[in-house]
């Protein structure tokens, strides 16, 4: 072989092996160095529907942040899927809490179950035994008509037990109260509230002031601000109890502040 031939056969070895690393570094370069917002709001309408719960993220789409080297970890914030945290695992990731504005529950209406009737309700029982100390998913539990003289202490949505720490065994099929979970406070005493006192096709709503604290699906004590009266009700949401037409079992006048009974 010629050194001329030699020469060129080198260079055109050195150029390749140039280009190679070229391309080595542009395909590093092409790795996305941002997620966006949009992206975070799918990871978490995905983690939320396996646990069948329907999600609208309120994060703006075109937000960015730093791409991470791992998968986001996506966990609920204070037990309660209504704001969830977003972390990037790296070890200089960061953090963030979104609200979820959780709209409903994928599960069979309560119209549509062939076993309910008028003297039935659709509450959250086990689908499967959990133990002490478990958090409960969204396939632990389902929704399942009982009597509505079985409990008063019972959760009519699956979002509100799904998450939540249980404080003791819990069989199958049995109905999901609020004293099997660590605490998780719905209302506190001194709170306002709103008091929904239904009767038939009638609705009352009244306000309140929250005489305990009690947590979703408790029966809680409160002060009706307009007749002074405390009442009991069930904790529904953050901000209401209810009172049903069953004076027996939802309804307890315990007496008149600054009053007679009556």
């Amino acid at each position: 072989m010629s050194r001329l031939t030699f020469s060129f056969l080198f260079y055109v070895s050195l150029l390749c092996g140039l280009t190679g690393v070229a391309n080595a570094v542009t395909t590093a370069d092409a790795a996305p160095q941002f997620v966006y917002g949009k992206d975070i709001n799918q990871n978490i309408i995905d983690v939320l529907a396996e646990q069948g719960l329907v999600a609208q993220p309120s994060l703006d789409d075109g937000r960015r942040f730093r791409a991470c080297n791992a998968a986001l970890d996506i966990m609920p914030l204070q037990g309660s899927f209504r704001t969830v945290t977003v972390k990037c695992p790296d070890q200089d990731g960061w953090n963030i809490a979104v609200r979820t504005r959780i709209g409903k529950t994928v599960i069979l209406a309560a119209k549509e179950h062939p076993k309910v009737t008028p003297e039935m309700m659709m509450v959250v029982t086990m689908n499967r035994s959990v133990k002490k100390g478990a958090f409960i998913t969204a396939a632990d539990v389902k929704l399942a008509p009982v009597s509505r003289k079985t409990s008063k202490h019972y959760f009519t949505r699956i979002q509100d037990v799904v998450a939540r720490k249980a404080i003791r065994n819990i069989g199958i099929d049995r109905v999901v109260e609020a004293r099997q979970l660590e605490l998780n406070y719905a209302i506190r005493a001194g709170q306002k509230v709103t008091i929904e006192h239904k009767i038939g096709p009638v609705q009352v709503l009244s306000e309140g002031i929250a005489l305990s604290d009690a947590q979703l699906g408790d029966t809680a004590r409160i002060l009706n601000t307009k007749s002074k009266r405390e009442v009991e009700g069930r904790v529904v949401s953050e901000k209401k109890i209810f009172i049903g037409a069953n004076m027996s079992d939802n309804f307890v006048v315990k007496h008149s502040i600054g009053g007679k009974n009556g």
